[in-house]
């Protein structure tokens, strides 16, 4: 079983050398002119499946250096709770989704920190140690 992309790329090459070198012994001998065109045919048809997957890794690869520059973008603009907060919320922000529910979690629990929290813009507040049930009944409240 292959687990890792390394393994899997020496997997592919041993199989390669292993089906080019059964190639070398079965055109040993020469080719008759329509054995030629179906190899031929043959490697144009595999040329372009080539090209297909190429494309569609092109494609993959965009899409995943955008995720990856949206997420970035958001880790870089939100430094921690409150500013976050503010940032998620102002609607001139280049966040896509200025009412995704925002849930305070914090082990500063003092008297009117749930107030501030929403005062903030935030939707909900836990305070730490924070018990399944709780998370739960946030998530099915929120989510």
């Amino acid at each position: 079983m292959l687990t890792t992309p390394t393994e899997s790329a020496q997997e592919l090459r041993r199989r390669a050398e292993e089906k080019s070198q059964l190639d070398v012994v079965l055109t040993s001998q020469p080719l008759k002119p329509e054995e030629t065109e179906l190899l031929l045919q043959d490697l144009r048809v595999h040329q372009i499946e080539l090209e297909m997957q190429n494309e569609e890794l092109r494609h993959s690869k965009g899409e995943l250096d955008a995720g990856r520059a949206r997420y970035f973008d958001l880790y870089d603009l939100a430094p921690v709770g409150y500013e976050a907060t503010a940032v998620i919320r102002d609607p001139e922000s280049k966040v896509l989704n200025h009412a995704v529910p925002i849930i305070a979690m914090t082990a500063n629990a003092m008297k009117g920190d749930r107030e501030k929290c929403i005062e903030a813009g935030m939707d909900d507040y836990l305070a730490k140690p924070v018990k399944k049930d709780d998370i739960a009944a946030v998530m099915e409240m929120w989510g």
